[in-house]
């Protein structure tokens, strides 16, 4: 069955989350659900027949180094004066390739 679900994580340069094969990241937003601690809500179209898998996000903070190569772009996460830029590991293609100059 084809439905939406919500994954909510602490943010950490690397983060793992199980999810069903093929899942499709929809959206990131800040998470009200881990108080006290800052917290990152994200949203997958996901098909719940399929067998789960690990996803790995990169998540860099606006100003911090960059400390692998760019990824898929999922989105930026405000919270205030905080801002979380998150990423997945994917083959880039065409002008996104090089990241940016």
């Amino acid at each position: 069955m084809k439905t939406i679900h919500r994954y909510d994580f602490v943010p950490d340069d690397v983060v793992h989350i199980d999810m069903p094969k093929g899942a499709r990241i929809l959206s990131v937003e800040p998470s009200d659900r881990l108080a006290p601690v800052f917290g990152v809500a994200l949203w997958a179209l996901v098909d719940t027949d399929q067998s789960m898998e690990v996803r790995h996000l990169y998540v860099h903070g606006t100003g911090h180094p960059l400390t692998r190569p760019l990824a898929r772009f999922v989105g930026t996460v405000n919270h205030g004066r905080i801002v979380w830029h998150v990423f997945e590991p994917a083959p880039l293609v065409g002008a996104d390739a090089d990241g940016p100059e």
